[in-house]
């Protein structure tokens, strides 16, 4: 068992799911896999990368190394997406978000030349 395997297994056993969990949460995982604790591996694995996904991206923004930023950040949202509902977190990136449409930025915004 490799160090990433061990420490996905040790997240699930410090509460973040259990093998009934998985048979509750995660069974069509545990069905394509066929056992609990497969899913339960794999399961594990999406949240420990998950996590580091958090801190790489957070890790570049302080070096200012946007695209990399970028890269780690959306890397974040896809990990979550994998998850069941009941596992997925809120983006940690959202008061970013917050702050660039506090400044007259997002979505319905155009600010090429010429644009209302």
């Amino acid at each position: 068992m490799d160090a990433n395997t061990r420490n996905a297994l040790g997240m699930l056993g410090d509460g973040l799911l259990d093998v009934e969990d998985i048979r509750e949460l995660g069974g069509e995982v545990a069905e394509l896999l066929g056992s609990p604790e497969a899913a339960t591996k794999v399961l594990g694995g999406v949240l420990l990368a998950r996590d580091q996904a958090v801190d790489k991206a957070l890790d570049s923004l302080a070096r200012y190394k946007f695209e990399m930023f970028g890269y780690w950040a959306s890397a974040f949202v896809k990990y979550n997406q994998l998850l069941p509902g009941e596992m997925k977190v809120a983006n940690p990136f959202k008061d970013l978000v917050k702050v660039a449409r506090g400044r007259g930025f997002g979505p319905g915004v155009s600010r090429q030349k010429g644009g209302e």
